[in-house]
């Protein structure tokens, strides 16, 4: 039981962690997103070009949720995988129904936007849970 809670705890820090990771990978998404528009391939940059307004945020969601596993990972190394990632999943949850449903019944407009804040924040809980499991499978061979 108390390493339940000890879990729990832990992955409470999954929100703050959260932000400074998006912050960076945000940063560096800016960056990338401008080097990924310049390339003239046709096909690609039609894709880009039409992701190029949430580009940076589905870069900032996966650079946020790696840093987010290594760092918990380094904060409490006897990690139960199931346990720290309810947090995380209830916090992701509740961010996606305050988007597309809390959101509209206040007047406010679901766009492209809308939907690269859905698609970072479920990047990040995606990359967050599999640097975690990698992570166990390294240390149990």
């Amino acid at each position: 039981m108390k390493t339940k809670f000890i879990n729990f705890l832990v992955s409470i820090l999954y929100v703050p962690l959260l932000f400074i990771g998006q912050f960076i990978g945000n940063i560096f998404g800016t960056l990338l997103s401008l080097i990924i528009l310049n390339f003239d391939l046709l096909w690609f940059s039609y894709f880009a070009n039409l992701l190029s307004e949430i580009l940076f945020m589905l870069i900032g969601g996966i650079i946020g949720g790696y840093i987010c596993g290594y760092l918990i990972s380094k904060i409490y190394k006897n990690y139960n995988l199931f346990y720290i990632s309810i947090f995380p999943f209830f916090i992701t949850l509740l961010y996606l129904a305050f988007i597309f449903i809390f959101l509209p019944f206040d007047g406010v407009e679901i766009n492209i936007t809308s939907f690269g804040d859905a698609g970072a924040c479920i990047l990040s809980l995606i990359f967050f849970y599999y640097f975690l499991k990698e992570n166990l499978k390294k240390k149990k061979s």
